[in-house]
């Protein structure tokens, strides 16, 4: 039998408080109040609840007061309610750890949809920072949940696998939220130093085909000092890569014993074009931001707006969305986003993303044409040597010499 839900309500006017009892009573949760923030806190340290709404103005320690106790020693979700529609306070909100900002009584029927949400209850999942950081509730995104949390405490190296843009970045950080050692610092690999740090954390290494050999080998040699480091030192490897790492791998630009000890476990991310069934919730976690980077009060899309979102593919995945509903949010006057600014913004990114993928090619030409000079230079000029090396037939490596200007 599925545990009832509990929600801690804070709010100084009775009425409010009554008004959101009846709400979330009728729709099948267990309810506690508190007239004030520092009521609230003292209800909330004798019986954690699910969730958290709270009024932002009430005396004795307001919402930001509360909010800021409730993120010192958890992370469940907290919803900051107001009856003023204030920028900075929108903004501040969502800077503080609040999972949302509402206002109060006009989006009193979206509190309740974004309650459970947030709880995941809907599809019997379990609260946690994978719930809260990986939106959606198809198929795709609930085995993508469910990998996060079966893989997340495993104190082993992990590979991360996923086009460009498809979320990434923010599947490590709930990886992180969700294991064991999520009170340990979320390390960005800096390229200019090439060792592990010295104390305790979780290291993330994006984009790892990209490494130069040399860099290759020495985080193998890295890697195999983990268990070398002094006791109490705790150091937990993720990598990313796009899914073509392993034909790196298979034509040795990437060192096989480094593909070993971090392919040993792997976690496929989708792409967005096999999650357009959850593309409305990733829509409206995305306008969030956007309105909030933006300095706007809200941003929402038409339904026109939201079926034009639905007709493409998405080849630069989250990352494109993203990149369309801030352009036409800028753009657009009104906080509810039109068809037609969707249709221009997806046309001005088209555009830029055009070029960074030309950029990205020629490129990668260069450094292929860099690898074979680098290469003929080592085998003394001997194509049959560089084909045994590259386990390619000799008309190969004729051909790809010929491709770049290397052999008449």
């Amino acid at each position: 039998m599925q545990r009832e839900l509990s929600i801690l309500l804070a709010d100084d006017c009775a009425e409010a408080l009554d008004v959101l009892e009846a709400e979330f009573i009728a729709t099948g949760f267990r309810v506690a109040k508190a007239q004030n923030g520092a009521e609230a806190w003292a209800r909330f340290q004798s019986a954690p609840p699910d969730l958290v709404v709270t009024d932002v103005r009430m005396p004795e320690a307001d919402g930001f007061d509360l909010l800021r106790r409730i993120r010192a020693v958890s992370d469940l979700p907290v919803i900051l309610l107001t009856a003023y529609g204030e920028i900075p306070l929108a903004v501040a909100a969502m800077r503080a750890g609040a999972d949302d900002y509402l206002r109060f009584p006009d989006d009193l029927e979206r509190l309740v949809a974004r309650t459970r949400e947030l709880l995941g209850d809907s599809s019997g999942e379990p609260h946690d920072a994978a719930a809260r950081m990986i939106a959606g509730r198809g198929k795709a995104a609930r085995e993508l949940r469910s990998r996060v949390r079966a893989l997340a405490s495993l104190p082993v190296p992990l590979l991360l696998s996923g086009e460009p843009g498809s979320g990434r970045s923010q599947v490590a950080r709930a990886i992180h939220a969700t294991s064991d050692l999520a009170k340990l610092p979320l390390v960005h690999w800096n390229e200019g130093a090439l060792e592990l740090p010295q104390e305790s954390c979780v290291l993330l290494i994006e984009d790892i085909e990209r490494l130069e050999r040399s860099e290759q080998e020495r985080w193998l040699l890295e890697i195999r000092r983990i268990s070398q480091r002094r006791p109490g030192v705790v150091v937990r490897l993720l990598a990313s890569a796009s899914p073509g790492l392993h034909d790196a791998v298979s034509a040795k630009r990437f060192h096989p014993e480094l593909w070993s000890a971090l392919a040993r476990f792997q976690l496929q991310i989708p792409p967005l074009r096999e999650r357009l069934e959850d593309l409305e919730p990733l829509v409206t976690d995305l306008l969030r931001e956007a309105a909030a980077r933006l300095g706007r009060e809200s941003l929402e899309l038409s339904s026109a707006a939201m079926a034009e979102l639905g007709k493409r593919s998405w080849p630069g995945n989250l990352r494109e969305l993203r990149d369309v509903l801030e352009q036409a949010g800028a753009f657009e006057k009104s906080p509810r986003i039109g068809v037609a600014a969707i249709r221009d913004a997806i046309e001005e990114v088209i555009a830029k993303r055009g070029d960074s993928l030309e950029t990205q090619r020629a490129a990668r030409r260069s450094a292929q044409r860099q690898e074979l000079i680098d290469l003929l230079a080592a085998c003394g000029g001997n194509v049959a040597e560089m084909a045994r090396r590259l386990s390619l037939t000799r008309g190969a490596v004729v051909y790809r010499l010929q491709k770049h200007g290397l052999m008449v």
